[in-house]
């Protein structure tokens, strides 16, 4: 509830994408705003998977925000410990999460900019009394 992003990662198979849909059924059940939930689809790889992710949109009707391609040198990167965006930035998988990235920290401050604007104009009334007297 507290969440300023949901961010929601799935892969393009039917079983994770069932999961998906169940997952925004409940979310629009429970009225949580839509745009602050970004779904990114993992391991793309348009060669490999006949689900694409405009399938994925059309089916759940939301967008997908990142497609993260399907990258073998990411597991060689995990084992060394050493971040593929630092290894080899230039990499489709780096490029990728750097948009990711770029994407969230725009939506974050948006979220706490609307954040901050609701809690100011929500102040405590008995408080805004007081403040009247030490203008």
């Amino acid at each position: 509830d507290e969440a300023d992003l949901i961010v929601l990662v799935t892969t393009a198979d039917i079983p994770s994408l069932r999961n998906v849909r169940l997952f925004f059924e409940v979310t629009e059940q429970l009225g949580y705003p839509m745009e602050k939930i970004l779904l990114v689809l993992n391991k793309s790889d348009p060669r490999r998977s006949r689900i694409r992710a405009s399938d994925i949109e059309e089916s759940i009707k939301h967008p997908v925000t990142a497609e993260l391609p399907l990258d073998d040198m990411v597991p060689l990167s995990i084992n060394q410990g050493v971040p593929m965006i630092t290894s080899d930035g230039s990499r489709p998988i780096s490029q990728a999460i750097n948009r990711l990235a770029t994407k969230m920290q725009e939506m974050w401050a948006i979220a706490v900019e609307e954040k901050a604007t609701a809690e100011s104009t929500a102040e405590d009334p008995a408080r805004r009394r007081l403040g009247r007297f030490f203008r």
